[in-house]
């Protein structure tokens, strides 16, 4: 392959989307994965070590939201904020159930956590006009849920697995998902983000 070729396919919009999403999904399983690490360590998720980290664990959410927001709006991109919070506040909620020995805490936030992985899904698949499976984009956050639950599991634990499952779930789901969410954009919309 030609440089000139191999910088005109990786310099497409559907490519820049694509790297754009997985940035910013990986960087949400490890903030996300640091933030319930403080609140572990310190027992609290009030700690400011927890507030800082969650914080900063936010601002992705708003990065996350604002790709979607340059694709579809500021009432799509308000919608997928509002959803992507609260998810992360059913883990923070299994969290604390899991310090707290509060076994009804954790169930209440899987299955919270299970009904977000539909209602996202569904989410995603209306927004791109049905491009992407609302069953898939399911399943995929399913992934991605399963794979937090058993790091958050790990890290209450102990047992030193926590990293190494948040480096799976980075690499093995977060390049999938945001792939499967890229390509359906840009079959959405095939004038801005071409092949």
């Amino acid at each position: 392959m030609q440089a000139e070729e191999m910088a005109t396919g990786i310099d497409t919009g559907s490519a820049k989307l694509r790297q754009t999403l997985t940035d910013l999904f990986n960087s949400h399983v490890y903030l996300a994965g640091i933030a319930v690490e403080q609140a572990v360590l310190t027992e609290d998720p009030n700690s400011p070590q927890f507030k800082a980290a969650a914080t900063t664990l936010d601002q992705n959410s708003q990065d996350l939201a604002s790709a979607i927001e340059s694709v579809y709006g500021p009432e799509a991109g308000d919608a997928f904020l509002k959803q992507w919070r609260e998810h992360i506040g059913f883990f923070v909620d299994y969290t604390v159930g899991g310090l707290t020995s509060d076994k009804q805490m954790q169930q209440k936030a899987g299955e919270n956590l299970a009904q977000y992985e539909d209602d996202f899904g569904a989410f995603l698949s209306e927004a791109t006009g049905g491009e992407l499976d609302a069953g898939a984009a399911a399943d995929a956050l399913g992934m991605h849920v399963d794979s937090l639950v058993v790091a958050v599991d790990s890290l209450l634990a102990g047992d030193g697995r926590a990293f190494d499952l948040l480096y799976a779930a980075s690499k093995d789901h977060m390049p999938m998902t945001a792939s499967a969410l890229a390509g359906a954009i840009a079959a959405q919309n095939p004038d801005q983000f071409t092949e």
